[in-house]
C-alpha cells in the first residue's frame, strides 16, 4: 500500500498575511509583558504609618502590626515588612515610621 502525500503551496499573498499576523501577535506580546512589567515595578497601593516602635510579643503577626499601626493597604506593608525582617520573632524591634505613595 502506499501512501500519496500532498504538499499545498500557498500564493505570496498568503505569506504576506501570514507574516504580518505572526507580526502582530509577537508586537502585541511584546506590549503586554512591558505593560506587565511596568505594573508591577510601580508600588501602587500607598499607607502611612504612625511612627511608633514595637517589640513583637507572642502571638502578634506583621499582619496583626500592620492593621494596628498603620492606615491604607494594609497587605503592602505587611509585604514590605517581611522584605526588611522575614519571619517575626519575639522580641523583634519593628519601627513603623514608615509610608508609601
Amino acid at each position: 500500500m502506499t501512501y500519496m502525500t500532498t504538499r499545498t503551496h500557498h500564493t505570496p499573498t498568503y505569506y504576506r498575511i501570514r507574516t504580518a499576523v505572526r507580526i502582530a501577535f509577537v508586537t502585541g506580546v511584546a506590549v503586554l509583558a512591558f505593560t506587565i512589567g511596568k505594573a508591577l515595578a510601580s508600588e501602587p497601593y500607598p499607607y502611612k504609618c504612625d511612627g511608633t516602635i514595637v517589640n513583637a510579643t507572642a502571638g502578634d503577626t506583621l499582619w496583626s502590626l500592620a492593621e494596628a499601626h498603620c492606615e491604607g493597604h494594609t497587605g503592602a506593608v505587611t509585604h514590605d515588612l517581611y522584605k526588611e525582617h522575614g519571619d517575626l520573632q519575639v522580641g523583634e524591634v519593628i519601627s513603623f515610621a514608615r509610608e508609601r505613595g
